[in-house]
Parts: structure tokens; sequence; C-alpha cells
């Protein structure tokens, strides 16, 4: 069943997730049948958000935000008698 739902998210051009991984088999299992993503136990165990961001996320607010130097030109109307 879960072969048969991952390639018709496949068909439909989706990332497939596969939840509950419990056990290094099972993730195994999945990889076999292409399935895009897992999450669960085998995977590792769930932690606090603030936790998760300070893991991923080294930057600061300020060093993750584009630079923006000047804002861009605003469009030029055409004028009706032309």
């Amino acid at each position: 069943m879960v072969e048969a739902i991952n390639r018709v998210g496949h068909v439909m051009r989706l990332k497939t997730v596969a939840e509950g991984v419990e056990s290094l088999e099972t993730l195994e299992t999945l990889r076999k049948i292409g399935v895009d993503y897992a999450q669960g136990y085998a995977i590792g165990e769930p932690i606090p958000m603030e936790d998760l961001i300070a893991q991923a996320l080294p930057l600061t607010r300020a060093e993750a935000r584009p630079r923006l130097t000047s804002l861009p030109a605003a469009p030029r109307s055409r004028s009706a008698s032309a």
C-alpha cells in the first residue's frame, strides 16, 4: 500500500513523507521504495521547537535577512496621448 501511494504521489509530481518510522529496517524499506522523506523515532526523538531552530539555524535573524541597499524604481506609466 505504501509503495502504491508513493507512486501516485510521484506521478502527481509530489514529494512523499512516511510518518511513524520507528526502525532502521522500515527506513531502509522506504528508501528502496523511493519515499522522499521520513519522520519518526528511527530518525530522531521529538525535541522542542526552540532546540530544533537553534540546531538548524545558527544564523541570527539579521544575518539571515537579505540585504536590500535600495528599492527598485517604480515602473513608468505610459501617457494616454502616446
